[in-house]
């Protein structure tokens, strides 16, 4: 009797189990499964899980949390799918290729948003910076690359291996105004800017200089020497300096003749032109000719820092020039600059030179005078010659008559 019970009720539990099989649903956490497995949670947030997988060490290496994220080596996943490490996806053929991801050692953490609709043949994925990716459609020119060398640096950088944001310094720099650095940073005071030297054509740029141009070299506009302008020497001790092994040439183009006369005036030269075509205001000159007779021509060595000390020269004194004709002497100017940078000419009251240009000018005039006075002393002298013939005609018809 007692053996008939024990079979009826193993006999029972086998087709509980037989209708759980043959029913092909199973469920935990439900007594209606509506899938082959399925598993009810405790909860609906990140705090419960409906499945965990652990290892032998008690560490969770799979999890699925109530509000539906997804962890691999991550117990409490952050995100949809949130994995510790790298994953891969093999190829579907018959090799074994795969494609993979890591995040890289000491990462900074960033999302990447994708672009809602796919891009052009050629396009890049670019970012702004923050994330947020999107299509763009290279420049012209190929192979070129854009960097930003670092978060607080918004120039782009073409620099070499080496690992400080700082090397940036030590490069060639865009802003995004197009301002261009090269081993400094850019300012928008210069298009271009360059600490160290500059070397044009096929010569090695020479440490000594920070422009070397080995050929001709063209500007069309303005050249403004901060220094000074050198022709046959390195160094030039004045605003322009022509060496002894040099000419200063002026295209004879610049006259109508074979002839050009040049002059400088408040800092610049100017060509000497006699045509009433340039002039105005134009009258006679006058001048006390005994005064400017009374100017002293000299002997005289120019000092040691003014010229060749050997030289001996001629000339005139200015100072004493401008006690008799003020008109000729040249004075020394001033120069200050303004705000832009471009010099001011003020004429002060000390005397530096004379204009011996002006000279020849002056004995025209002097010559006129000395003619026309010559002239006069002619006319008296043929009166005279008459009056003498007069008396001598005279005096011989009185001694005839006697």
């Amino acid at each position: 009797m007692k053996t008939t019970r024990l079979f009826s009720l193993v006999l029972l539990f086998n087709l509980l189990i037989l209708s759980t099989i043959f029913a092909q649903n199973v469920g935990i956490g439900t007594t209606t499964p509506s899938s082959r497995l399925e598993i009810i949670g405790i909860g609906s947030g990140i705090n419960t899980s409906p499945f965990t997988i652990k290892d032998n060490t008690n560490t969770t290496i799979f999890t699925v949390k109530d509000n539906g994220y997804v962890g691999i080596n991550v117990p409490t996943p952050s995100t949809a799918l949130d994995i510790k490490g790298g994953f891969k996806i093999t190829e579907t053929g018959a090799g074994n290729g795969y494609v993979g991801f890591f995040a890289p050692i000491g990462a900074g953490s960033a999302f990447y948003t994708l672009p809602a609709n796919d891009g052009q043949n050629g396009q890049v994925l670019t970012t702004n910076g923050y994330g947020s990716l999107s299509w763009t459609t290279p420049s012209s020119g190929g192979g070129g690359t854009t960097i930003d060398c670092s978060s607080s640096n918004t120039d782009y950088t073409i620099r070499g291996k080496g690992s400080g944001a700082w090397e940036c310094t030590n490069a060639l720099r865009v802003s995004s105004s197009g301002y261009v650095a090269i081993n400094t940073s850019t300012t928008s005071s210069y298009r271009l800017r360059v600490n160290g030297n500059v070397g044009i054509g096929s010569s090695p740029p020479s440490s000594s200089y920070e422009l070397s141009v080995g050929g001709d070299g063209y500007l069309n506009g303005g050249l403004r020497l901060g220094k000074g302008l050198g022709v046959g020497t390195s160094d030039p001790s004045s605003g322009l300096y022509v060496g002894s092994s040099s000419n200063f040439y002026v295209p004879t183009s610049m006259s109508t003749g074979t002839y050009t006369a040049l002059y400088i005036n408040s800092g610049r030269v100017y060509k000497a032109s006699s045509s009433i075509r340039f002039k105005e205001n134009v009258k006679d000159l006058a001048f006390d000719k005994e005064k400017f007779l009374q100017i002293r021509p000299v002997f005289f060595n120019y000092k040691k820092e003014f010229g060749d000390p050997e030289i001996q020269e001629v000339g005139v004194i200015a100072e004493e020039v401008e006690k008799l004709i003020p008109d000729l002497v040249v004075y020394e100017n001033k120069v200050t600059t303004d705000e832009k940078g471009d010099p001011i000419y003020e004429k002060t009251n000390i005397p530096e030179s004379v204009r011996y240009d002006r000279i020849p000018v002056y004995l025209i005039s002097i010559a006129a005078q000395q003619e026309e006075t010559i002239k006069q002393l002619n006319d008296k002298v043929d009166e005279l010659q008459k009056k003498i013939e007069y008396l001598e005609s005279m005096i011989l018809k009185a001694s005839a008559s006697k």
